[in-house]
């Protein structure tokens, strides 16, 4: 099989099974390890699948599905430190900001905690034990009903503490961004939470990797016009940036 047909057919493999381990394609093909990864590798480049631990996992075009909260941390986690870099650096000793859930803004706090002082609100329990490290990091968690699994917090108590909240900056997450401009989630449940979140402060920003834009989700939560900036990674192509052509002096790619 040549190189070509063999990209080809681990490219299906993967999107018929959603997710394939290296052993299943070395005993598919009959190649090694080493040859599986390197092909992996290649194909997550051209954004053909999504490379993580131990495999690979199809690439979304519809975010009908949510993916464990582990298996998130893997996915494109070297875009999403950068992005939480950048994101980190818009903030100043003293801020108080707000930080969605979601693996990218977790991300953030290692960057933030080299600040001498910052002031951070979440609704997600893994960024507040994360920030438990830091002592010039102040914490503020706003409480309601925890979503198994996933770790933040939601529903009606969550809303109204966030809502009587004022912060310099909302780091916003979301699973997907259409090429109509509306920022998608899954969960319907965590709707009214995400709205407030950004609500609550001066200046939006949303976070989000390449492989989130230009796709579809379950259910509308904002339309991204609403955003001060969208900090994305540099595997975005120009050709999915080509449909946003109205934001792209707010698009900035790391």
């Amino acid at each position: 099989m040549l190189k070509d047909e063999r990209l080809k057919y681990i490219e299906d493999y993967v999107n018929q099974h959603k997710r394939v381990p290296y052993q299943e394609l070395m005993n598919q093909l009959q190649i090694s390890k080493a040859t599986v990864r390197r092909d992996l590798e290649l194909l997550n480049s051209e954004n053909r699948v999504i490379l993580v631990r131990g495999g690979a996992i199809a690439k979304k075009t519809t975010a009908n599905f949510e993916l464990p909260y582990n298996m998130k941390l893997e996915v494109n986690s070297a875009e999403k430190l950068r992005i939480a870099e950048a994101a980190a650096q818009m903030v100043q000793a003293g801020n108080t900001i707000v930080l969605d859930s979601g693996t990218t803004t977790k991300h953030m706090i290692p960057f933030l905690a080299q600040l001498p002082y910052v002031n951070i609100i979440t609704c997600d329990v893994i960024i507040a034990a994360s920030c438990s490290y830091y002592p010039n990091i102040e914490t503020t968690v706003i409480g309601g009903k925890l979503r198994s699994g996933y770790y933040n917090l939601y529903g009606y108590i969550a809303e109204n503490v966030i809502q009587t909240l004022s912060a310099d900056i909302a780091f916003c997450s979301i699973d997907a961004i259409s090429k109509t401009n509306d920022c998608m989630i899954t969960n319907i449940e965590e709707v009214s939470i995400k709205q407030k979140i950004r609500s609550c402060a001066s200046r939006r920003v949303m976070l989000c990797d390449h492989t989130k834009i230009g796709c579809n989700a379950v259910v509308k939560v904002y339309d991204i016009d609403g955003f001060d900036k969208i900090i994305c990674g540099r595997e975005l192509s120009q050709e999915v940036l080509s449909d946003f052509n109205s934001l792209k002096e707010r698009i900035v790619l790391v």
